[in-house]
Order: C-alpha cells, then sequence, then structure tokens
C-alpha cells in the first residue's frame, strides 16, 4: 500500500490566553511561532540560527521559555 507522505501530527494548544494548533515535531532542538503571538512574553536575545528546509534564513527576534497546554 502506497502511503502520501510522511505522516505529521498535529494538536490543539494554549500558550497564555492564545490557542492555536501546533505540529509535533520530536526531532526538534526548539520551536518556534510567529511573532505576533510574543505579546506578553519577555523575548531575550539568543544566539540561535534557524534556516528553512530550502536554506533560507528565518529570523528570530529574541526566546523565551513559555508554557504550552495541550
Amino acid at each position: 500500500m502506497a502511503t502520501s507522505g510522511p505522516k505529521v501530527l498535529e494538536v490543539a494548544a494554549c500558550i497564555g490566553n492564545i490557542r492555536f494548533n501546533i505540529l509535533v515535531d520530536t526531532g526538534a532542538s526548539v520551536s518556534i511561532l510567529p511573532f505576533k503571538y510574543s505579546r506578553g512574553f519577555i523575548l531575550e536575545q539568543t544566539p540561535v540560527r534557524l534556516s528553512s528546509v530550502t536554506g533560507s534564513p528565518i529570523f528570530c527576534h529574541g526566546q523565551s521559555l513559555v508554557g504550552i497546554r495541550i
């Protein structure tokens, strides 16, 4: 039986009062959010440099440790 691609796990989550779906990637060393969701969090400078699967840079505005409710 042929598959149509890799399976993904997406779950409903909350960070603060913001609800959205997140993609679970157990091999990722960091999780990223769009900057618009960072309101209310203290962002610290970060040495982290990220790139997309195509090699394009992903700009990081900062880092913060936040709790996620699933």
